[in-house]
Protein backbone atom coordinates (compact mmCIF):
# COMPACT_ATOMS: atom_id res chain seq x y z
CA UNK A 1 0.00 0.00 0.00
CA UNK A 2 1.54 3.41 -0.83
CA UNK A 3 0.84 6.18 1.29
CA UNK A 4 1.12 10.12 0.51
CA UNK A 5 0.60 12.28 3.44
CA UNK A 6 0.45 15.69 4.31
CA UNK A 7 0.03 17.81 7.55
CA UNK A 8 -1.12 21.45 7.13
CA UNK A 9 -1.67 22.72 10.27
CA UNK A 10 -3.71 26.03 10.26
CA UNK A 11 -4.05 27.48 13.87
CA UNK A 12 -6.31 29.87 15.22
CA UNK A 13 -4.93 29.76 18.83
CA UNK A 14 -4.87 32.87 21.00
CA UNK A 15 -2.16 34.94 20.02
CA UNK A 16 -1.14 32.61 16.88
CA UNK A 17 1.17 30.25 18.70
CA UNK A 18 0.94 26.88 17.69
CA UNK A 19 0.87 24.36 20.58
CA UNK A 20 0.22 21.05 19.26
CA UNK A 21 2.19 18.96 16.81
CA UNK A 22 -0.17 16.64 14.72
CA UNK A 23 1.44 13.43 12.74
CA UNK A 24 0.45 10.18 11.59
CA UNK A 25 1.57 6.55 11.93
CA UNK A 26 0.84 3.46 9.95
CA UNK A 27 -0.70 0.56 11.74
CA UNK A 28 -3.59 -1.68 11.25
CA UNK A 29 -3.21 -1.68 7.38
CA UNK A 30 -3.85 2.20 8.25
CA UNK A 31 -2.93 5.64 9.45
CA UNK A 32 -3.43 6.34 13.30
CA UNK A 33 -3.11 10.25 14.00
CA UNK A 34 -1.70 11.38 16.99
CA UNK A 35 -1.23 14.48 18.26
CA UNK A 36 1.91 15.83 20.93
CA UNK A 37 0.86 18.86 23.09
CA UNK A 38 3.44 21.18 24.50
CA UNK A 39 0.76 23.32 26.42
CA UNK A 40 0.84 23.50 30.07
CA UNK A 41 -3.39 23.27 29.86
CA UNK A 42 -5.03 20.99 27.66
CA UNK A 43 -5.98 21.78 24.47
CA UNK A 44 -9.21 21.62 22.02
CA UNK A 45 -8.06 20.84 18.26
CA UNK A 46 -10.51 20.74 15.28
CA UNK A 47 -9.71 18.41 12.54
CA UNK A 48 -10.58 18.24 8.86
CA UNK A 49 -9.36 15.91 6.25
CA UNK A 50 -8.77 15.39 2.69
CA UNK A 51 -8.66 11.86 1.65
CA UNK A 52 -7.68 9.88 -1.02
CA UNK A 53 -9.17 6.76 -0.95
CA UNK A 54 -9.46 6.71 2.54
CA UNK A 55 -11.97 6.89 5.49
CA UNK A 56 -11.89 7.40 9.05
CA UNK A 57 -12.58 4.29 11.42
CA UNK A 58 -14.98 6.46 13.65
CA UNK A 59 -16.93 9.26 12.96
CA UNK A 60 -14.56 12.72 13.66
CA UNK A 61 -15.74 14.85 17.12
CA UNK A 62 -16.48 18.21 16.53
CA UNK A 63 -13.27 18.54 18.48
CA UNK A 64 -10.64 16.81 20.76
CA UNK A 65 -9.42 18.04 23.99
CA UNK A 66 -5.99 17.38 24.19
CA UNK A 67 -3.96 17.41 27.77
CA UNK A 68 -1.37 19.19 28.80
CA UNK A 69 1.82 17.60 27.71
CA UNK A 70 0.44 14.77 26.25
CA UNK A 71 2.12 12.90 23.77
CA UNK A 72 0.83 10.23 21.21
CA UNK A 73 -2.52 11.34 22.07
CA UNK A 74 -4.78 9.51 19.60
CA UNK A 75 -7.04 11.08 17.67
CA UNK A 76 -8.66 9.13 14.96
CA UNK A 77 -7.51 6.27 12.59
CA UNK A 78 -8.23 6.25 8.99
CA UNK A 79 -8.60 3.10 6.62
CA UNK A 80 -7.95 2.25 2.84
CA UNK A 81 -11.09 1.70 1.13
CA UNK A 82 -9.34 -0.15 -2.12
CA UNK A 83 -6.23 -1.74 -0.44
CA UNK A 84 -5.20 -2.23 -4.29
CA UNK A 85 -5.07 1.82 -4.49
CA UNK A 86 -2.65 4.36 -3.44
CA UNK A 87 -4.15 6.37 -1.01
CA UNK A 88 -3.29 9.29 0.73
CA UNK A 89 -4.40 12.51 3.37
CA UNK A 90 -3.91 16.43 4.58
CA UNK A 91 -5.22 17.46 7.89
CA UNK A 92 -5.80 21.06 9.04
CA UNK A 93 -6.16 21.42 12.87
CA UNK A 94 -7.69 24.92 14.55
CA UNK A 95 -6.53 24.72 17.79
CA UNK A 96 -7.10 26.79 20.96
CA UNK A 97 -5.74 26.72 24.40
CA UNK A 98 -8.60 25.65 26.83
CA UNK A 99 -11.21 22.70 26.73
CA UNK A 100 -14.10 24.44 24.46
CA UNK A 101 -16.52 21.75 26.33
CA UNK A 102 -16.48 23.26 29.35
CA UNK A 103 -20.55 24.57 29.80
CA UNK A 104 -19.31 26.94 32.85
CA UNK A 105 -17.26 28.39 34.75
CA UNK A 106 -16.94 28.22 38.76
CA UNK A 107 -19.82 31.06 39.82
CA UNK A 108 -19.05 31.05 43.65
CA UNK A 109 -15.46 31.95 43.06
CA UNK A 110 -14.69 34.88 44.71
CA UNK A 111 -11.44 37.25 43.20
CA UNK A 112 -9.18 39.76 44.86
CA UNK A 113 -8.32 43.33 43.46
CA UNK A 114 -5.35 42.93 41.45
CA UNK A 115 -3.00 45.30 43.08
CA UNK A 116 -1.28 45.80 46.41
CA UNK A 117 -3.01 46.47 49.85
CA UNK A 118 -3.81 49.99 50.78
CA UNK A 119 -3.94 50.78 47.25
CA UNK A 120 -6.81 52.58 45.13
CA UNK A 121 -7.92 52.66 42.01
CA UNK A 122 -11.04 53.71 39.77
CA UNK A 123 -12.60 51.27 36.84
CA UNK A 124 -12.54 53.91 33.90
CA UNK A 125 -14.31 51.28 31.63
CA UNK A 126 -16.26 48.23 32.70
CA UNK A 127 -18.37 45.61 31.45
CA UNK A 128 -20.08 45.93 28.09
CA UNK A 129 -18.02 49.06 27.63
CA UNK A 130 -19.14 51.74 24.80
CA UNK A 131 -14.95 52.51 24.32
CA UNK A 132 -13.87 48.66 23.63
CA UNK A 133 -15.43 46.08 25.70
CA UNK A 134 -18.82 46.04 24.00
CA UNK A 135 -20.61 42.60 24.85
CA UNK A 136 -17.35 41.67 27.18
CA UNK A 137 -17.13 41.22 30.81
CA UNK A 138 -13.77 42.64 31.10
CA UNK A 139 -12.62 45.75 33.14
CA UNK A 140 -10.04 49.02 32.80
CA UNK A 141 -8.29 49.62 36.43
CA UNK A 142 -7.28 53.63 35.94
CA UNK A 143 -3.22 52.23 36.73
CA UNK A 144 -0.33 54.50 36.21
CA UNK A 145 2.99 53.42 34.20
CA UNK A 146 4.56 51.33 37.03
CA UNK A 147 1.96 50.15 38.76
CA UNK A 148 2.32 46.19 40.33
CA UNK A 149 0.09 43.86 39.26
CA UNK A 150 -0.77 40.98 41.77
CA UNK A 151 -2.47 37.61 40.80
CA UNK A 152 -6.41 37.49 41.34
CA UNK A 153 -6.55 33.94 41.29
CA UNK A 154 -4.49 31.34 41.81
CA UNK A 155 -3.01 29.46 38.55
CA UNK A 156 -0.41 28.28 36.31
CA UNK A 157 0.85 30.74 33.85
CA UNK A 158 0.77 29.35 30.33
CA UNK A 159 1.53 32.31 28.44
CA UNK A 160 3.41 35.21 28.62
CA UNK A 161 4.23 38.54 26.01
CA UNK A 162 6.29 41.10 27.02
CA UNK A 163 8.81 42.21 23.75
CA UNK A 164 6.35 44.76 22.54
CA UNK A 165 6.83 48.63 22.58
CA UNK A 166 3.79 49.64 20.67
CA UNK A 167 0.44 51.35 21.14
CA UNK A 168 -2.65 52.88 19.53
CA UNK A 169 -6.41 53.45 20.12
CA UNK A 170 -7.20 51.39 17.42
CA UNK A 171 -7.94 47.20 17.45
CA UNK A 172 -4.87 46.55 15.08
CA UNK A 173 -2.55 47.14 17.84
CA UNK A 174 -4.20 44.89 20.16
CA UNK A 175 -1.31 42.72 18.46
CA UNK A 176 1.49 44.10 20.36
CA UNK A 177 -0.19 43.81 23.84
CA UNK A 178 2.05 42.52 26.29
CA UNK A 179 0.21 40.56 28.53
CA UNK A 180 -0.08 37.29 31.40
CA UNK A 181 -2.29 34.77 30.58
CA UNK A 182 -2.94 32.34 33.63
CA UNK A 183 -5.20 29.13 33.61
CA UNK A 184 -7.22 28.53 36.09
CA UNK A 185 -8.20 25.22 37.94
CA UNK A 186 -11.81 25.15 36.51
CA UNK A 187 -10.37 25.32 32.95
CA UNK A 188 -11.17 29.40 32.94
CA UNK A 189 -8.39 32.08 32.02
CA UNK A 190 -7.37 35.38 33.60
CA UNK A 191 -5.45 37.86 31.10
CA UNK A 192 -3.32 40.59 32.68
CA UNK A 193 -3.15 42.87 29.63
CA UNK A 194 -1.24 46.18 28.62
CA UNK A 195 1.76 45.31 30.89
CA UNK A 196 5.28 47.53 30.43
CA UNK A 197 8.14 46.27 28.21
CA UNK A 198 9.44 43.57 30.17
CA UNK A 199 7.18 43.99 32.72
CA UNK A 200 6.29 40.61 33.01
CA UNK A 201 7.13 39.18 36.58
CA UNK A 202 6.25 35.75 35.89
CA UNK A 203 7.43 32.79 33.15
CA UNK A 204 5.20 30.51 31.31
CA UNK A 205 5.03 27.39 33.48
CA UNK A 206 5.04 29.00 36.65
CA UNK A 207 2.41 28.67 39.52
CA UNK A 208 0.81 31.51 41.12
CA UNK A 209 -0.81 31.93 44.05
CA UNK A 210 -3.44 34.46 45.13
CA UNK A 211 -1.18 38.11 45.27
CA UNK A 212 1.72 37.27 43.49
CA UNK A 213 3.19 39.73 41.47
CA UNK A 214 2.66 38.78 37.72
CA UNK A 215 3.71 42.05 35.79
CA UNK A 216 4.13 45.54 36.16
CA UNK A 217 1.33 47.48 34.28
CA UNK A 218 2.16 50.00 31.03
CA UNK A 219 0.71 50.92 28.17
CA UNK A 220 1.35 48.73 25.65
CA UNK A 221 -0.87 47.25 22.45
CA UNK A 222 -4.66 48.61 22.17
CA UNK A 223 -4.49 51.28 24.75
CA UNK A 224 -5.30 54.95 24.40
CA UNK A 225 -3.46 55.36 27.67
CA UNK A 226 -2.08 53.89 30.57
CA UNK A 227 -4.35 50.97 32.53
CA UNK A 228 -4.66 47.56 33.91
CA UNK A 229 -7.65 45.55 31.30
CA UNK A 230 -8.40 42.28 33.43
CA UNK A 231 -10.58 39.93 31.95
CA UNK A 232 -11.72 36.35 32.66
CA UNK A 233 -13.22 33.95 29.97
CA UNK A 234 -13.42 30.23 28.97
CA UNK A 235 -12.35 29.29 25.52
CA UNK A 236 -13.94 28.50 22.83
CA UNK A 237 -13.27 27.32 19.13
CA UNK A 238 -12.33 30.69 17.56
CA UNK A 239 -13.81 33.20 20.11
CA UNK A 240 -13.88 33.79 24.21
CA UNK A 241 -16.72 33.46 26.29
CA UNK A 242 -15.98 36.17 28.63
CA UNK A 243 -18.15 36.29 31.94
CA UNK A 244 -18.23 38.95 35.27
CA UNK A 245 -16.85 38.09 38.44
CA UNK A 246 -16.82 39.07 41.92
CA UNK A 247 -14.41 40.62 44.36
CA UNK A 248 -13.58 41.46 47.53
CA UNK A 249 -13.39 44.84 48.23
CA UNK A 250 -12.14 47.31 51.24
CA UNK A 251 -11.23 45.08 54.48
CA UNK A 252 -12.05 42.05 52.46
CA UNK A 253 -15.29 41.48 54.22
CA UNK A 254 -17.42 42.90 51.10
CA UNK A 255 -17.72 40.65 47.85
CA UNK A 256 -19.45 43.00 45.02
CA UNK A 257 -18.91 43.12 41.01
CA UNK A 258 -16.96 46.35 40.06
CA UNK A 259 -18.81 48.84 38.01
CA UNK A 260 -17.61 51.80 35.80
CA UNK A 261 -16.90 55.03 37.07
CA UNK A 262 -16.44 53.49 40.78
CA UNK A 263 -13.20 53.77 42.37
CA UNK A 264 -12.21 50.60 44.83
CA UNK A 265 -9.97 49.54 47.96
CA UNK A 266 -7.58 47.14 48.73
CA UNK A 267 -7.30 47.08 52.70
CA UNK A 268 -6.67 43.53 53.13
Amino acid sequence: MGIVAAVLLASTCAHGQIEVKVFGEQADGGIVIYANSQALCPVSAKLEFDLTNMETVEPLADFYVIPAGAEKFKIVQLRPKDIKKAVGYRSRIEEVLGDVGIKSEDKTYVYDLPFEKNARYGVFQGYNGMASHQNQFALDFAMPEGTSVLAAREGTVVRVEKSNTKSCPKPECGQFNNYVLVYHADGSFAEYTHLQKDGARVKKGDKVKKGTLVGISGNTGWTSGPHLHFVCFLQRMGWRETFPTKFRTGDGSTVEQLEEKATYDRKY
